[in-house]
């Protein structure tokens, strides 16, 4: 054998240690992944931009697989994925708007679709949306319609489609508006943890 070939037993090989910006990096990653659990890697890339993080959106990718964070596409069980927490009640207007979808169907079977706000201090339905369709562009439109005359504090949904696309977080970045969702329940049935409606859509 070639003297060349020949290791030494005592030689280890070591990965080189992690940097303080790459550990830092990763423990974000993780947070916003918590945080917001629904959203993949190019989001968060998009959420780390926005707080000034000068980062390629590879190597978020690769830091959101080697974590684990990728999102499970297999159906879940009904169950909530963490703890509720109550939410906190209004002492005033325009402190915290709720917002939810209700559907009512014509003579001829075609379901309409309708977006309620409320304010959840006075109770007044503040907008209601109807189309056959409504998506997260339309949502915003209509939000910013309101903020045209009014200040909200915060803005209360469940996980929907239509709540948590790249149109809606766009506009409350923009907005710098806050933002609460609660885990999705039933369309038929909603818990009491779940956000109300002022009394649409049978919520109390």
């Amino acid at each position: 054998m070639p003297v060349d070939a020949i290791v030494p037993s005592d030689v280890a090989i070591c990965a080189e240690p992690e940097s303080a910006e790459n550990v830092a990096l990763r423990a974000r990653i993780r947070e916003l992944a918590a945080q917001r659990r629904r959203f993949g890697a190019p989001r968060i890339w998009l959420m780390l931009d926005r707080q000034g993080w000068k980062v390629n959106h590879k190597r978020v990718h690769r830091i959101y697989v080697e974590e684990r964070l990728s999102l499970r596409l297999k159906r879940r069980k009904k169950q909530a994925a963490v703890v509720r927490v109550p939410l906190a009640k209004p002492t005033g207007p325009n402190q915290a708007w709720s917002m939810d979808f209700v559907w009512d169907m014509l003579r001829n079977g075609r379901r309409v679709k309708m977006l309620t706000v409320v304010d959840d201090f006075t109770r007044e339905c503040l907008a209601i949306e109807v189309d056959f369709g409504i998506n997260g562009r339309r949502v915003a439109q209509t939000l910013e319609g309101l903020m045209e005359s009014r200040k909200v504090g915060g803005i209360r949904c469940d996980n929907g489609p239509e709540f948590t696309g790249n149109a809606l977080d766009g506009w409350a970045y923009e907005r710098a508006c806050g933002w609460t969702s609660s885990v999705r329940a039933s369309r038929t049935r909603m818990p009491s943890s779940k956000v109300s409606t002022g009394g649409y859509g049978g919520v109390p």
